[in-house]
């Protein structure tokens, strides 16, 4: 398949790239009350989640920040029907951060100065959520394992290995270039910007 950009000009000399805010997704004409109802038993619950982190250590590193957001989907079809709640938190590692991911996320030791994860609250999410979906699973799982019981027990897909992006015509699979090849882009790389592209995304 060839590669399609999405808000390309009529010309082909230009590409427009609209800011994402929020996750502004189109449910299905079909989603009403009443065919909820009738179908709930093909109406399933998905999380996606993205952790950002000290570094890539599993084993030694830590999470910093967390983000979660629920969504109703059609398990027949793939198809997105609602948004659900969210939760987004900080995590203060107790230590200072490298330049380097300051750099990379935008986030200082001051914004994390005395936050902690309710992880209890993680827990009530995710228990709702017949599925998981991160970008990267193998990387943000292992981290979250750590602390969540009902992470362990759950399935989680991964957008980045377990869809075929060069069957599309995309040649990255990284998050930030999907994006602006499907004509939108975020802020700096944070949990919940990142969660939000990724439903919008999919």
């Amino acid at each position: 398949m060839s590669f399609r950009w999405i808000g390309r000009s009529q010309d082909g000399k230009t590409v427009t790239l609209k800011k994402l805010e929020g996750c502004p997704i189109n449910p299905p004409a079909y989603f009403t009350p009443e065919w909820q109802q009738k179908n709930n038993d093909i109406i399933r619950v998905g999380a996606v989640l993205d952790v950002e982190t000290t570094g890539l250590k599993q084993n030694e590193d830590s999470i910093i920040e967390i983000a979660i957001r629920l969504f109703l989907f059609n398990r027949s079809s793939g198809e997105i029907l609602s948004l659900l709640e969210s939760y987004s938190s900080f995590q203060d590692p107790g230590k200072p951060l490298a330049p380097e991911i300051t750099q990379l996320t935008g986030i200082t030791d001051e914004m994390l100065k005395g936050h902690q994860i309710n992880w209890s609250e993680v827990d009530q999410l995710l228990d709702k959520a017949q599925i998981i979906i991160s970008h990267n699973a193998r990387f943000d799982r292992p981290f979250v394992d750590r602390f969540s019981e009902i992470s362990r027990h759950k399935i989680w897909g991964c957008s980045l290995k377990q869809i075929n992006w060069s069957q599309q015509g995309y040649m990255s699979s990284k998050l930030e270039l999907l994006n602006i090849y499907h004509g939108f882009f975020t802020d700096s790389h944070r949990a919940l910007n990142d969660v939000d592209a990724l439903l919008y995304l999919l």
